[in-house]
This record gives C-alpha cells, sequence and structure tokens, in this order.
C-alpha cells in the first residue's frame, strides 16, 4: 500500500458486548485499520461485558501496533470493561 492511501485515522466501535464470539471479527476489522491508518480509535463507551479473550486479543493488537508507528486512542471506556482490564492485570498493557 503506498504512503497516499493511508487513511489519517480509522474508528473502530467495540461495540456493547466484547467477548469471545465477538474476537474474530473485531480482529479482522482491527488488522484491516492497521493496513491503512496512522491512528485508531477504539470507542468502548458502550461495552457491557469484556472477557479474557477479547482482551487478549487487543493486548495483542497493541503489541502489534507499536512496531507500526500507528497510535491507538481510546474514545471512551466503559468502567466494566476498565474492571475486567484490571482484575486480569492488563490496564497498563492496554493503555487504560
Amino acid at each position: 500500500m503506498t504512503t497516499g492511501d493511508e487513511v489519517i485515522n480509522i474508528e473502530v466501535d467495540l461495540g456493547d458486548a466484547l467477548d469471545i464470539s465477538h474476537v474474530r471479527g473485531l480482529w479482522e476489522k482491527l488488522s484491516k485499520a492497521m493496513e491503512s491508518a496512522k491512528s485508531i480509535s477504539l470507542k468502548a463507551g458502550q461495552v457491557d461485558v469484556a472477557d479474557t479473550a477479547a482482551l487478549q486479543m487487543l493486548s495483542v493488537f497493541f503489541l502489534d501496533v507499536k512496531g507500526q508507528n500507528i497510535v491507538v486512542r481510546w474514545d471512551g471506556v466503559a468502567e466494566s470493561m476498565y474492571k475486567a482490564a484490571a482484575l486480569l492485570g492488563l490496564t497498563k498493557h492496554l493503555d487504560l
């Protein structure tokens, strides 16, 4: 992909349920965003449920973007998601 094809920012809505049943679809969205974005905004203000599988996948995503000079920003984080990440010890890793 050429530099002219890059998008400045892509928003990815995490929806209201961030669980194992959504991991594959979300990974596909995030992978596609990584191909063309200089920054990615994660909209997590409506997340009611966040399970271990989804948070582990987001951890891998954060590792992947660090080597690609892509900025990831949170656009709101629901308390339930923050609590789940804290319980798993992932708040620092997920920049929460």
